[in-house]
């Protein structure tokens, strides 16, 4: 694969963008079964994320992240999806990440922090089960 590199273990997917080849790449790579893995992507300080995924769905459930380095040695990781394809990214503060300090990540889960559906109508349904009878050993 000349255009991307990408390294694969159980959980994690990395890639490093090379050129524009490689955004048509990630897109097929994310409309196979992205919500099993977790998403790194390298991109430099002066790339807008909202530029660079404009043509790139990153669905609600894939957990992706985004890092860029800053001018105070601080790599920023961004968690970017969206709700629906035809909606605006969202991005999020993920975290930060430092030599000498290590990495540091919200506390809240992915569905806390996701919680705005943009409007979105989601339609769901809870089924109380019960049983009238005993079960004895």
């Amino acid at each position: 694969m000349q255009d991307a590199e990408i390294k694969k273990s159980k959980t994690y997917d990395l890639f490093i963008p090379i050129n524009n080849i490689t955004i048509n790449f990630l897109q097929e790579l994310l409309d196979t079964d992205s919500s099993r893995a977790i998403w790194l992507l390298f991109l430099d300080t002066n790339t807008s994320l909202e530029q660079f995924f404009t043509d790139i769905n990153i669905p609600f459930d894939c957990q992706f992240l985004v890092a860029q380095p800053q001018t105070d040695h601080v790599v920023v990781l961004t968690e970017v999806y969206r709700v629906s394809p035809t909606l605006p990214l969202q991005t999020y503060r993920f975290g930060n990440w430092t030599a000498g300090g290590g990495l540091t990540w919200p506390s809240q889960g992915l569905y806390r922090r996701r919680n705005n559906f943009q409007g979105r109508i989601i339609r769901v349904a809870h089924v109380n089960i019960r049983t009238a009878g005993e079960i004895k050993n």
